[in-house]
């Protein structure tokens, strides 16, 4: 009787369209409005009671498949107050939802599995602080993650678990590695020095690959492969997956730092295969997006490109997806400003101009203090090849002090560059010394994008000062500094300069050949071919081939139109045509060579 009252009960409710069917046997409101002012018209004990029914009804109807049901087994036992089970549920449900990268669902599971044991009168588990520190992290609360991974390290601590410490000091360190190197140096250091005392080599891999990357922020290039490659032959010899797929990633990641670009890919492609096949899409979006920066972007301007802007564009744009269908908004930033550096190598001025503000918002968003300097220095160097120099001089300023404060020789490096290239670019030679003293050892070859950039900075500022004879030195260093070059490598925007100081030396076949070699890989650069064009124009004006002269020229001034065209700012797009045209019409640094 009971349940045919509740059926013409639930009849009536339809007729009225208050509720709607939902499959064979499930009912819902029609509006979560109406379901929330149902709900308030029940007294606080009556509703913990429904909700325990409902708990109990659901535990024994699918007993055979909980697994199904974790979220609302462990929302209505926790709002029955039922906290054992409660806990219970809510911790298997955090767990289910981070497996499936739903963070804001993780979060809130967990957050009830801990509220739980503290009803019951218990300290809560450190791994579940630990997993929620590490959603915290995903959905950008840095301070949040902080605290649960500071509370996980005590707890650890205080019940001696060295294998929960290690965990959590590498957690802190990670967490901290977007803030402040420093102090993320100082929690893999003590993760290391902890799992080298537990003769655990899978323990020790993670720490060794902890420890690189953080080298590898410090330009210590050689420590950080020491530390990846030792790694990779623990993970390899007691067979860990993720471990490897890691450790192909950082190497990867390091490996195009240092200009090996081919070493680099191989790695980037084999850490992509495996994170697909462990279902990794945290893993494969910060590989795709690491394998996009082997393309003719910046930060890869002097080295040797293993993929097409076209192959780079496609790789982040995946990248972007994937990390915002998971809620990774580090990712989702990171993305975004690599994005915009492709959109502007290709040229594409106001896609980039988006893509570099959107990826500065979200950084700014999450705090993420490493993220928030790499847009600026890509603010920069996107003002500086419109020609505003006054904004891409203060987006330097701003990027060497974010550097600063998060310790990083990196964005340090890129800051003081674009400083050099906008007071070069003005006129301003002193200015132009002062940003560049003290960035480079003069005694060894440069070893990283960023030193290579700046060891450019110097060639230009010698062929300013009309040395070009010191030019040629410091590009013939720089040609020598790739690591693992093809045969009859080309980089478009060295050999340029190369072009340049042979003009000034007035040896014009030899700077045509050079401008000619470079100028099918430049065409795919639309902000450098133009450049190039015009070099071309000069070459053959001073050799009085004038036709040929004005066809260069026509086709450098007809790409600086269509670039300009991708400005939607009309001051922006005339300050750029202004500047770009005048080089085209003197395309020689420091005046016409004598």
């Amino acid at each position: 009787m009971a349940e045919l009252a509740v059926s013409q009960q639930l009849e009536h409710l339809l007729d009225r369209q208050l509720i709607s069917l939902v499959g064979e046997r499930a009912y819902a409101f029609r509006h979560a409005l109406l379901r929330e002012a149902v709900y308030a018209t029940l007294l606080r004990r009556e509703r913990r009671e429904m909700h325990g029914a409902v708990a109990q009804t659901l535990e024994a109807l699918y007993a055979d498949a909980l697994d199904e049901h974790l979220a609302d087994l462990a929302y209505h036992y926790f709002e029955n107050e039922m906290w054992d089970k409660a806990q219970a549920f809510a911790q298997r449900a955090g767990e289910q939802a981070q497996r499936r990268e739903a963070a804001h669902e993780a979060h809130t599971h967990y957050t009830h599995a801990i509220t739980a044991a503290q009803h019951r009168g218990q300290m809560p588990p450190t791994e579940l602080y630990r997993a929620r520190g590490q959603v915290r992290e995903v959905l950008g609360d840095f301070d949040g993650s902080r605290d649960d991974h500071e509370t996980a390290l005590a707890a650890a601590r205080a019940a001696d678990q060295p294998r929960a410490e290690w965990q959590t000091l590498l957690d802190l360190g990670y967490l901290w590695a977007g803030r402040d190197y420093a102090q993320a140096g100082r929690y893999f250091q003590q993760a290391l020095a902890l799992a080298r005392s537990m003769d655990n080599p899978l323990v020790l891999g993670r720490s060794l690959n902890r420890l690189g990357n953080w080298h590898f922020n410090r330009e210590e290039i050689v420590d950080a492969l020491r530390c990846h490659r030792e790694a990779l032959a623990l993970f390899e010899r007691h067979p860990d997956p993720r471990g490897v797929a890691e450790t192909h990633d950082l190497l990867g990641l390091t490996f195009g730092y240092h200009g090996d670009i081919h070493t680099a890919r191989t790695h980037s492609e084999r850490c992509l295969a495996l994170f697909r096949e462990l279902g990794d899409r945290q893993g494969q979006a910060s590989s795709l997006t690491s394998m996009a920066e082997l393309g003719p972007t910046f930060g890869s301007e002097l080295a040797e490109t293993a993929i097409t802007l076209r192959e780079a564009h496609f790789l982040v744009d995946q990248s972007l997806k994937l990390s915002r269908a998971i809620g990774w908004r580090a990712g989702e930033a990171y993305a975004l400003l690599s994005l915009g550096s492709v959109r502007l190598s290709a040229g594409d001025f106001g896609q980039a101009l988006h893509d570099g503000r959107q990826g500065e918002r979200v950084a700014t968003e999450i705090g993420h203090l490493q993220w928030q300097t790499l847009a600026q220095v890509f603010r920069s160097r996107l003002y500086f090849e419109l020609g505003q120099y006054p904004a891409a001089a203060a987006a330097a300023a701003e990027a060497c002090a974010g550097a600063e404060r998060v310790h990083s020789v990196i964005w340090m490096r890129f800051g003081h560059l674009q400083t050099a290239l906008i007071c070069m670019a003005q006129g301003d030679l002193p200015g132009a010394e002062a940003a560049l003293a003290g960035q480079l050892d003069p005694d060894r070859l440069p070893d990283t994008a960023a030193q290579r950039m700046l060891a450019f900075a110097y060639g230009r500022l010698a062929l300013l000062h009309g040395r070009p004879d010191q030019t040629i030195a410091i590009v013939e260093r720089l040609r020598a500094s790739i690591p693992n070059p093809s045969p009859g490598f080309v980089i478009p925007r060295l050999w340029k300069l190369h072009a340049e100081a042979l003009a000034a030396l007035g040896q014009w076949p030899e700077a045509e050949a050079l401008l000619l070699a470079a100028l099918p890989l430049a065409h795919e650069i639309r902000i450098l071919v133009w450049q190039v064009h015009a070099g071309l124009a000069g070459v053959y004006a001073a050799q009085g081939r004038s036709a040929e002269a004005e066809q260069e020229a026509a086709t450098a001034r007809q790409v600086v139109t269509e670039l300009a065209a991708t400005i939607p700012e009309a001051d922006q797009r005339e300050t750029f045509t202004t500047m770009a045209l005048a080089r085209v019409a003197q395309p020689w640094p420091g005046g016409p060579p004598q």
